[in-house]
């Protein structure tokens, strides 16, 4: 029998966050995030567009942002306030 690869388009890979808390602490939380399998020639021209020498720093966040929203498509252990899971949205 012949081993046979099969990679799911999608990834889950933990992401740690740290949240500003009061008397200058953080306050840690864990979840999944669910993300786009990219071939290795579309990560390297993902990391590379956007990039120049003239760009502002505002500039190059905004790009890695929209970068961002196309890697990252779901989650799972995200809760609101009162503990029901929240739907997976970029929007703030």
């Amino acid at each position: 029998m012949a081993f046979v690869v099969k990679q799911n388009p999608t990834i889950r890979w933990p992401i740690k966050v740290q949240l500003l808390a009061d008397g200058g602490l953080t306050d840690p939380h864990e979840f999944l995030g669910v993300f786009n399998r990219l071939p290795p020639e579309q990560v390297v021209a993902l990391a590379q567009e956007g990039v120049s020498d003239e760009a502002s720093f505002p500039q190059l966040l905004q790009a890695n942002v929209d970068k961002f929203a196309r890697l990252l498509v779901g989650w799972e252990g995200v809760i609101d306030a009162d503990g029901q899971p929240l739907p997976f949205s970029l929007d703030l």
